[in-house]
């Protein structure tokens, strides 16, 4: 790779990058309003290639997240600012997606004030103890807005296993940073094998939310600790890499994830650290193999993408506003239905087929992204006002 390698200077973000994070983010927007509009049953060959974009991307996210990771203060100094960046960001939106339920079923008379009290009373306490991490969240009219932020608890709680590590090694050697990356991995192995939760069982409990699996963490703080050794490499970084060694690696990219995602079922999730994966513990291993790859793949096709300029701001603003896309887009997406008269309160209940519109579903990411769009203008305009 060296032979490779030119003296280029690096700039502070790296376009290509916050683009790949751009499409991986729309995605996933896709995929969880597919779910809404009713495309993952009525349009499966679409949705095959929803799935096919989101297979690895969470982690994407997480391989990203250690890319650009640099230990700048002490541990306590760096847990303290991912936990304003990360959490206070996820409890607010708790507070307000909940308060806005209110409006929506209790004015309307969808459901009771009972009802709206019991569960949002359950909900809040299950987030605030993190059962959320252990499965325990019980899936209800109140909480789908909640379904996506299972990923700011966990990045969180990766990044607070990570820091402590990420200290020791400031000054070590890439085999040092190997070792303890293998470390976090083998144990993220180990808790799937030995599985002390009970949350990998191959039966779906229709009345518990799997999307909150604990041991995942020592994965995640395994594959930020990979993004940060491949950091070391410049290995996103294509304005450092030759032409010639570019196209072999997105080659190879192509191979590897395409030979994977092969080898798996097309459900979404399938990839994800301990969720169902058909090799068991060795989907921990497969999964960031797989996150290189595609991250690697996205990166070459968004280095094409950069000469439309148009294309490359769009990709820009996703891919630079992940975190609030990541907060919002369900619960808007679940809003802006109930206005629409097309959202159905019980979640995966499949939309009947004369209830199913892909126009329908096209307006639906159009005024999602539309609506999240206008707030961060509107947030970004105060902030800098603010400045």
């Amino acid at each position: 790779m060296s032979s490779n390698v030119t003296t280029k200077p690096k700039s502070k973000r790296i376009d290509e990058l916050d683009m790949a994070k751009g499409i991986a983010i729309f995605s996933v927007v896709l995929i969880h309003l597919s779910e809404v509009a009713g495309v993952n049953v009525h349009n499966q060959k679409l949705f095959f290639l929803f799935t096919l974009m989101t297979e690895v991307t969470m982690g994407m996210f997480f391989l990203c997240s250690g890319y650009v990771f640099k230990m700048k203060g002490s541990v306590m100094e760096e847990i303290t600012k991912r936990f304003k960046q990360i959490m206070l960001p996820y409890y607010k939106t708790i507070l307000i997606i909940t308060a806005m339920y209110y409006p929506m079923y209790v004015m309307t008379s969808k459901i009771d004030l009972s009802v709206y009290i019991d569960k949002s009373i359950s909900n809040l306490l299950a987030i605030v103890n993190y059962s959320v991490l252990q499965g325990k969240i019980d899936v209800n009219i109140l909480c789908y807005g909640y379904v996506p932020l299972w990923f700011m608890v966990e990045i969180f709680m990766a990044f607070c296993l990570l820091m402590p590590v990420a200290s020791y090694l400031k000054d070590k050697g890439i085999t040092t940073h190997l070792v303890a990356m293998a470390a976090f991995l083998g144990m993220a192995m180990l808790m799937t094998v030995y599985d002390p939760q009970g949350n990998l069982a191959n039966t779906y409990n229709s009345t518990t939310s799997f999307y909150f699996v604990g041991i995942n963490i020592f994965g995640f703080a395994g594959l930020l600790l990979l993004g940060h050794i491949l950091k070391k490499f410049s290995f996103f970084e294509l304005d450092a890499q030759s032409n010639s060694y570019i196209y072999g690696m997105f080659a190879a990219s192509v191979i590897v994830y395409f030979g994977v995602y092969s080898q798996y079922s097309w459900m979404g999730y399938a990839m994800q650290f301990g969720r169902w994966g058909q090799y068991g513990c060795w989907s921990i291993l497969v999964t960031s193999i797989a996150a290189i790859a595609f991250t690697y793949m996205l990166v070459c096709i968004c280095r094409v993408l950069t000469k439309a300029a148009a294309v490359k701001d769009v990709l820009l603003f996703l891919g630079t506003n992940t975190l609030t896309i990541l907060l919002w887009h369900y619960f808007t997406a679940e809003l802006i239905a109930n206005l629409g008269g097309f959202w159905r309160p019980v979640y995966f209940t499949p939309v009947p087929a004369e209830e199913y519109s892909f126009t329908r579903f096209v307006w639906l990411v159009a005024a999602t992204l539309a609506t999240i769009t206008a707030y961060i203008k509107v947030k970004d305009h105060m902030a800098l006002k603010k400045a």
